[in-house]
């Protein structure tokens, strides 16, 4: 697995560490897009379509407001959005994680 935030650097680095990876003979499962709360910029959409071919999946995580302000990130309650995110990594990459419950809406 390759987590970046959505910025067009960022972007730019999984490309070279999904390029590391698949010429040493690894995959990798899942490309994870952590937002920052921003929109995505064109330039960092663009790379990672062209990562979709060498990757199983690039899943966006949305951004969690919630958790720039708790001491213990595990409390924070996460949206559905967040859960569907994170049940798909953990899908593709044959593991389950523990996770918190879904906040209210």
């Amino acid at each position: 697995m390759v987590t970046c935030r959505s910025t067009a650097r960022a972007a730019a680095q999984a490309t070279s560490a999904v390029a590391a990876v698949t010429s040493q003979g690894g995959q990798v499962a899942v490309i994870a897009v952590v937002s920052d709360g921003w929109p995505e910029p064109a330039t960092a959409t663009s790379r990672l379509r062209l990562l979709e071919t060498q990757a199983g999946l690039v899943i966006r995580i949305p951004f969690i407001p919630g958790l720039r302000l708790a001491d213990d990130p595990a409390s924070v309650p996460l949206p559905r959005r967040a859960l569907r995110a994170v049940a798909q990594i953990q899908a593709a990459c044959g593991r389950a994680l523990p996770i918190s419950r879904p906040q209210e809406a």
